[in-house]
């Protein structure tokens, strides 16, 4: 009984601490190609703290970066470094609502959102 326990709280602690991005790699109804971007916690690191109920979801597609956060946290600072040139960009935008912020065409660029929270969220574009 005490070993089905620690499996369920392991299974539900895998999930809360999940910031995998939802979605799929097909084309949206706009024509444009839709890329999950896998956004990672990094404030949450060698923290030993309740897992966070905060879910980013994050895709590009046609330039543009979209963002929708389960729980708003102000705003955001966006960097994002392409990887071919190694240019570095910085945007602004409200987790408040939904956004999308253009950033051009991308093969491979490392993003990261610092909120107003104070929290400290990375991710990765890569386009085949």
């Amino acid at each position: 009984m005490k070993l089905l326990n620690l499996k369920n709280a392991f299974i539900g602690l895998t999930l809360l601490c999940s910031f995998e991005v939802s979605g799929d790699n097909t084309a949206s109804s706009f024509g444009k190609e839709v890329i999950p971007i896998k956004i990672d916690d990094m404030s949450q690191q060698n923290r030993p703290k309740a897992p966070s109920k905060q879910f980013i979801e994050c895709w590009y597609g046609d330039g543009e970066l979209s963002f929708d956060f389960t729980i708003p946290e102000g705003m955001c600072n966006l960097n994002v470094t392409d990887g071919k040139s190694g240019f570095v960009y910085n945007y602004v935008f409200d987790s408040s609502e939904h956004a999308e912020v253009y950033v051009g065409n991308l093969e491979h660029a490392d993003i990261t959102i610092t909120t107003a929270l104070g929290h400290t969220y990375i991710g990765e574009i890569l386009v085949d």
